[in-house]
């Protein structure tokens, strides 16, 4: 059924649907045997046939497990973020000057271990100094940096989402090279 008959009546059960071209069946057999022939020439005393589906099928599956681990990732992020926020909350810090460098949280405090010493360069250390004095935990600033990335995990996770989602309904997950 076309998509102009289907505008006009509601899809039946019986009636045919229409698969791309890389998704029929002749199409994903001639992409394996082909890759199964190439297995056979690799490997010829102990071929895989796991290797050559993953082969003609592995490239977009390992695509979508890479968006959905990143979205469960991303979904573990969040409360993580907001248990950081309220907890910076309940301290309350907004009557609190902003830090100066002088007292900048040292490496030991953050619950890292110091690098050895010529890791580092010393103008990088400085940096991380200041950047954990201006946007770290005891920043008057750090309930924005929780908010910002707060908000950046939700879009992500969202993105990552709907991408999983529409490439796994369009059919795009697998048959083929995609």
């Amino acid at each position: 059924m076309d998509h102009a008959a289907a505008a006009r009546r509601q899809q039946q059960p019986n009636d045919p649907l229409r698969l791309d071209p890389s998704l029929q069946p002749d199409s994903c057999a001639r992409e394996l045997w082909l890759n199964w022939t190439k297995e056979l020439l690799l490997r010829p005393q102990r071929p895989s046939l796991l290797w050559a589906l993953a082969r003609t099928y592995g490239r977009p599956y390992a695509w979508l497990g890479l968006a959905k681990l990143l979205n469960d990732l991303l979904g573990f992020v969040g409360p993580l973020l907001l248990k950081d926020l309220v907890g910076w909350l309940a301290v309350g810090h907004a009557n609190d000057q902003p830090p100066t460098a002088a007292s900048a949280p040292t490496v030991n405090s953050l619950g890292l271990t110091p690098p050895t010493a010529p890791t580092l360069p010393e103008a990088l250390r400085e940096w991380l100094r200041w950047l954990a004095a201006e946007w770290g935990p005891a920043s008057p600033r750090f309930g924005l940096v929780c908010v910002a990335a707060l908000a950046a995990a939700s879009v992500a996770r969202a993105l990552f989402n709907s991408h999983f989602n529409y490439q796994l309904v369009s059919g795009g997950g697998g048959g083929g090279r995609v």
